[in-house]
């Protein structure tokens, strides 16, 4: 089903995990349209849209569309990015950031299994800098 937006804002969030160089190595090695982290980033940003009523308290969902979720690496972070049309601005900046902040996790996650295969020790990893970059109403 297609949303008819006639007021709302496309809304860009964005934030990003820094790793071991090595560690965001591997992560780009394994990338896959449908296995690795990125789509475990994905799959999870998209799947906490679904359920974002259940996991934020006196939340009220309204209609979104148009969901994109990409990923830039540049040395040793990789920037989540999720861009979509809500047609309340006040629930989509809210989703914008809880797409973003599972998007990152579940890479946290991946990157987890991937580092206990080869033994190595990310206690230094961080997610930052999540925040809203753009809203352009409409």
């Amino acid at each position: 089903m297609t949303l008819e937006l006639t007021n709302g804002a496309e809304i860009t969030a964005e934030g990003e995990i820094i790793m071991d160089v090595e560690t965001v190595n591997t992560i780009t090695a394994s990338v896959s349209e449908d296995l690795g982290p990125f789509a475990s980033g994905r799959k999870g940003a998209i799947n906490s849209l679904k359920f974002s009523e259940e996991l934020i308290p006196d939340f009220r969902k309204h209609g979104i569309e148009g969901v994109d979720v990409h990923f830039e690496v540049n040395s040793n972070r990789i920037r989540a990015v999720c861009r979509l049309n809500a047609e309340n601005i006040s629930s989509g900046k809210i989703q914008a950031l809880l797409c973003v902040s599972t998007a990152l996790l579940s890479i946290w996650n991946s990157a987890r299994d991937l580092e206990s295969l080869r033994r190595l020790d990310y206690q230094f990893a961080s997610i930052k800098n999540i925040g809203i970059t753009s809203i352009v109403e409409y």
